[in-house]
């Protein structure tokens, strides 16, 4: 298992509608209040012989690396799955890659990752429906 890391946006109207999370699963494992989310919170059927209608949110993928994180970020961000501050964005994008990083696979590759990173995750964060979810 490896790690992954998803900038997702809630949606009502996801490009997916397999991509979503029970709303209990996603409130014990988010450092914000899910009620900053509750406009995205819908009834979500489930089931293949019986429905039954689970309270969840919809995402869409707005970034994704799966690897390319220093040290720091594997100490902090296992406290939770999902973060949803513009700080944690933030601080995310500060342990894209180290000194390693650079020796082995350049300053070019290293800065692309980086510049990845800021587009995808820090620039498009919006704080009324992004998380940052991590998982290893």
């Amino acid at each position: 298992m490896g790690l992954d890391v998803y900038h997702i946006q809630l949606t009502l109207t996801p490009d997916d509608k397999s991509d979503f999370f029970p709303v209990d699963f996603v409130d014990s494992e988010c450092n914000v209040p899910l009620e900053k989310y509750a406009k995205f919170i819908t009834a979500i059927e489930q089931g293949y012989t019986t429905s039954i209608d689970v309270k969840g949110v919809y995402y869409n993928i707005v970034g994704y690396q799966n690897k390319w994180m220093n040290d720091v970020f594997y100490n902090v961000f296992p406290k939770y799955m999902f973060w949803g501050n513009r700080e944690d964005f933030e601080f995310a994008y500060t342990c894209v890659a180290d000194e390693w990083y650079i020796d082995e696979f350049g300053i070019d590759s290293v800065n692309e990752m980086r510049r990845y990173f800021k587009e995808n995750f820090v620039d498009k964060y919006d704080s009324e429906k992004s998380l940052l979810w991590v998982s290893f």
